[in-house]
């Protein structure tokens, strides 16, 4: 059917065709040939087609990657008034990426686009108001924003939001209630979740202690690639929660994570070497 439609030149079925062929939608995947589908699309200026090709020149998809590009097609589609559009240049903005970094600007486009209920632009001006960015620091409103965001599963912010209620940040203290965030979230396959989750069932706030399901979600972070589970999951092979102890299988993950980056498994890694010893437990 879109392609009936495409071949009368009708630009939504540009478009949706485009979708198609870039995740082998009823068809073989095929991303020269979706980004030629969102091209004709685009050259109607309709504004979901030009922030799809955004993307495509941003990663690489389809395309010699092309930042510069990216950026200049974002911004067209953000101007028009697409949300997507506007939230990936808040995020353009944000990291600096094919321009100046300038944070004023990401929070201005997140906020455009968090009116027109974006979720990952709701998480992300939920994240400014917590830490300042962009805006005074409000942690009211910052939770306020959380909600929104969580309530359509957006599984960064129902982390947030379970942070805020574990910690009692504009919220009262709920530590019953931050489990349920963050279980909510490890359903839709959140491995920052998996792991929140996991540090609650190891210590055993806000649910039954059980440091074998602590491992298990744990293990299931970490080969997710989340680097802090991984850190974790060598914890527990150290210490022998909810497994047997393994020196060696500890060794290999402490070092699997620090070599990533991680500074605790840095120097846990340190400790087990030089000391014997090991840090605090730690999400």
């Amino acid at each position: 059917l879109f392609r009936k439609a495409a071949q009368q030149d009708h630009v939504i079925a540009h478009y949706n065709l485009g979708n198609c062929y870039a995740n082998g939608i009823g068809v073989t995947r095929n991303e020269s040939t979706a980004v030629a589908c969102y091209r004709r699309a685009a050259a109607h200026e309709y504004a979901p087609a030009i922030c799809a090709l955004s993307n495509c020149y941003n990663k690489g998809i389809g395309v010699k990657k092309d930042v510069v590009k990216a950026v200049e097609l974002c911004k067209t589609a953000a101007e028009m008034g697409d949300a997507s559009a506007q939230t990936a240049l808040g995020y353009f903005y944000e990291e600096g990426v094919g321009l100046d970094q300038d944070l004023q600007k990401s929070y201005d486009w997140y906020l455009a686009a968090a009116k027109q209920a974006d979720s990952q632009a709701q998480y992300k001006i939920g994240y400014y108001f917590e830490y300042g960015i962009g805006a005074e620091k409000d942690i009211k409103r910052a939770v306020e924003w959380y909600e929104k965001a969580a309530s359509k599963g957006n599984t960064d912010a129902l982390c947030e939001l379970g942070l805020c209620y574990l910690y009692g940040n504009g919220v009262s203290m709920n530590a019953r209630e931050a489990v349920r965030l963050f279980e909510k979230a490890a359903l839709l396959e959140s491995a920052r979740a998996k792991n929140h989750l996991a540090s609650r069932y190891r210590d055993g706030v806000g649910v039954r202690q059980s440091r074998k399901k602590a491992f298990e979600l744990f293990d299931e972070a970490a080969k997710a690639g989340f680097i802090p589970a991984i850190r974790n999951l060598a914890r527990c092979y150290d210490k022998g929660y909810g497994v047997n102890k393994d020196a060696s299988v500890a060794i290999r993950l402490y070092t699997e994570a620090a070599e990533k980056g991680d500074r605790l498994a840095q120097y846990s890694l340190v400790c087990c070497y030089y000391f014997g010893e090991n840090l605090e437990e730690n999400d």
